[in-house]
């Protein structure tokens, strides 16, 4: 249904979820004058709220390797987070570095215990990729990379011992 990257650490409290008329949304074959507009369709009208305490427990694994990847040397993955239903690598590099070039093409692997992989990119329904410039004082610009992806299952953080990108083997453990 949804999902937070946040951007500041969770804190116990009080959570709260919302649903509001709840139904889904018929999409025309052909968009626009010539064809129709999305149609909401309600399966259940109304308004649902649940509240409860929430007391966060933080299950993910976290390395902070500062390895360079890529074959231009400008690109640093700075942290993988391993949580048992995502992993997000975040890392750093100029603009045009080879961490931008994975926004379009490339994978990234991650390696299980068993020997088992799993392989997702920004082109997969489960994956977001984004980036986001820091303006430098030289006049240049400095980036940002998540990459970010949710498994199909759940698993186990300590049975991840690798993460591969750009050709580079990232050990977690």
């Amino acid at each position: 249904m949804a999902f937070n990257i946040p951007g500041t650490p969770i804190n116990d409290g009080t959570l709260r979820l919302s649903l509001y008329d709840i139904g889904y949304v018929v999409w025309p074959k052909i968009l626009g004058p010539e064809g129709g507009h999305p149609q909401f369709e309600a399966i259940a009208e109304g308004e649902w709220v649940l509240e409860w305490a929430f007391a966060y427990v933080d299950t993910a694994k976290k390395i902070t390797p500062n390895r360079i990847v890529g074959v231009d040397g400008g690109a640093v993955v700075t942290e993988i987070s391993i949580s048992p239903v995502s992993i997000r690598v975040t890392g750093e590099g100029q603009q045009g570095c080879s961490l931008e070039g994975l926004s379009v093409s490339g994978d990234i692997i991650v390696t299980f215990r068993d020997g088992s992989t799993i392989s997702y990119s920004a082109k997969d329904e489960r994956s977001l990729f984004s980036g986001s410039g820091i303006p430098t004082v030289d006049g240049g610009m400095h980036n940002v990379y998540r990459m970010f992806n949710r498994f199909d299952r759940i698993i186990d953080p300590d049975d991840i011992v690798s993460v591969t990108m750009l050709d580079v083997v990232i050990p977690t453990d």
